[in-house]
């Protein structure tokens, strides 16, 4: 075993020889010779033994004479590997970070947007709603009548109607009497039916508003509150931004209640849709028609509010 290690390339050879030395001592001899080219074969190994490692030798490792040596160099070249992918991923986190900034800015732009256009269109709600709550409504008496002004003091009472003669009977059978229709009685019906929606539409339920407006239209398509009821389903629609159902309602009212007051005010809100949609070249048209058929008139001060802010937008 020592001659095999004593005869590996590269081990110093020795000029010893059994005849010159005593016993003793050359075994001692040898057995150190023989440690030493172990340790010097290990830190020399080169191409071709099986103790050779390339990877090892092309980072320079064989070249590190001591283990505390080996350690810090491997310490150190990890160390740096570690820095420079933490460098990486701080700058990709960093890009990431401002990527989502540029979308919050946006997405809170939006909604800026979204909530000063609901003020708008809520301000402009209350607005017709404390505005037209009595418009073309009397009260109704008690009785269910509609109440009057009492007469000026000093005037004379008004005259009384003569009462007719009583008919004369033909034959044993008294004369067919006409149906008897309470106006009084249904008028107060048809009130009392137009302000449950109309209460609905205040109270912000507008699901429901549109539920009683419809259901009073049904039974009252025509007459006091039609008109009025109509163009507040409208309202409702738009609130909710159902354009399509919103926009046949108007113009319902245009066509079915061309005399109305609430004509104009639809006129206007089928140019607000446009709007809306982003449509202004159908928006302005609208618009412009409100002020040209309706002059003076509350719709047309909006009309010419909202072209100008169209103006100052670039539409």
């Amino acid at each position: 075993m020592l001659m095999k290690h004593l005869s590996q390339p590269g081990f110093p050879a020795l000029s010893l020889s059994r005849e010159e030395m005593p016993g003793k001592a050359f075994a001692l001899r040898a057995c150190g010779a023989a440690l030493l080219a172990v340790a010097v074969g290990a830190a020399q190994a080169r191409p071709g033994d099986a103790r050779y490692d390339p990877d090892y030798d092309q980072a320079g490792e064989y070249a590190v004479g001591t283990l505390d040596e080996r350690v810090a160099k491997l310490e150190k070249r990890l160390s740096g590997e570690a820095v420079l992918e933490m460098s990486n991923r701080l700058d990709q986190l960093q890009g990431d970070v401002q990527r989502l900034q540029g979308v919050v800015e946006e997405l809170t732009h939006e909604l800026e947007k979204a909530k000063k256009q609901q003020r708008e269109l809520y301000d402009d709600l209350d607005q017709r709603i404390s505005g037209g709550n009595a418009a073309g409504q009397q009260p109704v008496a008690p009785d269910g009548g509609t109440e009057s002004s009492p007469p000026p003091e000093g005037s004379p009472p008004p005259p009384v109607a003569p009462t007719p003669p009583p008919t004369p009977l033909v034959g044993n059978n008294p004369p067919p009497r006409p149906p008897v229709v309470d106006a009084g009685a249904d008028a107060a019906a048809r009130k009392a039916a137009y302000d449950k929606g109309f209460n609905m539409l205040k109270d912000s339920k507008y699901p429901e508003a549109v539920k009683e407006f419809k259901k009073f239209l049904g039974s009252y398509p025509t007459g006091e509150y039609a008109d009025n009821a109509q163009y507040w389903m409208g309202e409702s629609y738009y609130v909710m931004r159902d354009f399509p159902s919103s926009r046949e309602s108007f113009r319902k009212v245009i066509k079915d209640f061309p005399q109305s007051p609430k004509a104009a005010d639809a006129q206007l809100k089928l140019g607000y849709i446009e709007y809306d949609s982003n449509q202004w070249a159908n928006a302005r048209s609208l618009l412009n028609d409100v002020v040209k058929n309706y002059p003076g008139s509350n719709a047309a001060q909006l009309a010419t509010k909202r072209l100008a802010k169209m103006k100052q937008e670039g539409h």
